[in-house]
């Protein structure tokens, strides 16, 4: 249970990070760099990469790219998304979440 969540927490800043970075990438292939610099200051406040906050940054830089994400993460992707950052405010504030670890070995 202990590194489950700890596992969480790990996954939901991978996340955080990810998005940051992406974006960052994205707006430095497409904008001059003192845009680019701009966008990846900004950035650096971004959290809590719920599903709906990624797609609509993603939309901030172009709604193609908030539709193609948004048709690559339905379902249940998106929903992992949400239920990690869900249990990550839960596990911060001390609540108690059911998350285990599932150990699957091929026979």
């Amino acid at each position: 249970s202990h590194w489950s969540r700890y596992l969480c927490v790990l996954v939901s800043g991978f996340l955080e990070n990810s998005v940051r970075i992406t974006l960052t990438e994205y707006a430095r292939a497409r904008a001059d760099m003192s845009v680019a610099n701009f966008v990846e200051s900004r950035l650096r406040q971004f959290q809590n990469p719920k599903m709906g906050s990624i797609l609509d940054l993603a939309g901030g830089f172009s709604q193609e790219l908030r539709k193609r994400l948004d048709s690559n993460t339905k379902g249940q992707l998106g929903e992992s998304v949400n239920s990690i950052v869900d249990n990550r405010h839960k596990i911060a504030h001390g609540e108690s979440v059911g998350i285990t670890l599932h150990h699957c070995c091929p026979k």
